[in-house]
């Protein structure tokens, strides 16, 4: 099963027009190894250059399926207001291709709540995740995976407004519905480190350290040492040892938060975070220094 983000993709790739002139798909799998590598300029260059050719060509449901793409490197690599009004521009094209309502409407909604949350704009990424929740109810996909991915986006928006108890709420939801599907244990886990930080704020750390052990041993595993995610579990390990006083053990795993971060993402705002935390672990195990 894919990822939340993965899913979303995806399905916009799954829409987007035939091949024509622009070649798509090749475009798309060119993109995804030059992410691979971690050659994020180049993956920049490439989608920027392949939307002029699709806005020459015409081909608005391509420019539709890169512009989402351009919103989630810009959102993951820490612009937030260049992802912001990208996502603009995919919900305008929303209208010109008469997808108002549908399905790749409540995706491009998603990215851009998404998006907004990124940018510190939780009130306004919460009015569109609503929208496109009730989107997907009217479509009578209340069960299915696009609406996982929306409560899992919908409790960090919340996480973000320090209100864990309606964040827990949503996760919940979340880690339910992931459990009707197959092959999950990579979402469970996912969503298992959200819950970890909302029982943390909560004062629920004996609950917390349940969760974050069974979440641990998914990326103990193979396929779970090779997940980007694995970075965001470092950080809630950290974050649960040092309130259980463990210092030693939150610096190391915040290091290792750092260290996966920058490795899978670059530099972002998630760096400066997990740093803000180190330092602050560092301070309380040598306060003499």
């Amino acid at each position: 099963m894919r990822r939340p983000d993965e899913n979303c993709r995806a399905f916009l790739r799954r829409q987007q027009e035939s091949r024509g002139s622009m070649e798509i798909q090749k475009i798309l799998t060119k993109y995804d190894s030059y992410l691979n590598m971690g050659k994020l300029k180049d993956a920049e260059a490439l989608l920027l250059l392949s939307l002029q050719d699709a806005e020459e060509e015409g081909l608005y449901g391509a420019r539709l399926t890169l512009l989402n793409e351009l919103e989630g490197l810009y959102r993951t690599t820490g612009r937030a207001r260049q992802a912001m009004e990208i996502s603009e521009k995919a919900l305008a094209l929303i209208s010109v291709l008469g997808l108002t309502g549908q399905e790749p409407h409540a995706v491009t909604l998603l990215n851009g709540a998404t998006a907004c949350r990124a940018a510190g704009e939780n009130e306004k990424a919460l009015q569109m995740y609503r929208r496109a929740e009730q989107i997907l109810r009217d479509l009578g996909q209340e069960e299915g995976y696009l609406m996982t991915a929306l409560y899992n986006n919908i409790s960090q928006a919340y996480l973000d407004l320090q209100q864990p108890q309606q964040a827990l709420h949503y996760q919940q939801q979340a880690l339910t519905q992931i459990r009707k599907f197959p092959d999950t244990k990579a979402e469970e886990a996912t969503t298992q480190i959200s819950m970890v930080q909302s029982l943390l704020m909560l004062g629920r750390s004996e609950e917390a350290g349940h969760i974050l052990e069974e979440a641990m041993a998914y990326y103990d595993t193979a396929e779970g040492q090779e997940d980007p995610p694995r970075s965001a579990a470092y950080a809630a390990a950290g974050e649960y040892a040092f309130r259980m006083g463990n210092y030693a053990a939150a610096e190391q795993d915040l290091q290792e938060a750092l260290r996966l971060s920058l490795e899978y993402y670059g530099e972002n705002d998630a760096c400066e975070v997990i740093r803000k935390n180190l330092k602050a672990v560092q301070q309380r195990k040598n306060p003499q220094d």
